[in-house]
């Protein structure tokens, strides 16, 4: 995975966590195309979806929408 990837990922993390950013905006800002592209690459490097990883998102494990 290239470093540029890890970079925008974490920009990405970085607004919504200490921002005033939604996942929408998180992923434009950071330059991804839309939220499914920033989803889809955090599931993949991190294994689980940005939401999952918001202090202010309750997650309930094992329940897929």
């Amino acid at each position: 995975m290239p470093p540029r990837t890890w970079f925008t990922l974490r920009r990405a993390l970085h607004e919504t966590m200490f921002g005033a950013a939604n996942l929408t905006q998180a992923a434009h800002r950071a330059g991804f195309a839309d939220s499914a592209h920033l989803t889809r690459t955090c599931k993949r490097l991190m294994g689980v979806r940005p939401a999952q990883m918001l202090p202010r998102t309750v997650y309930v494990a094992g329940v897929e929408r």
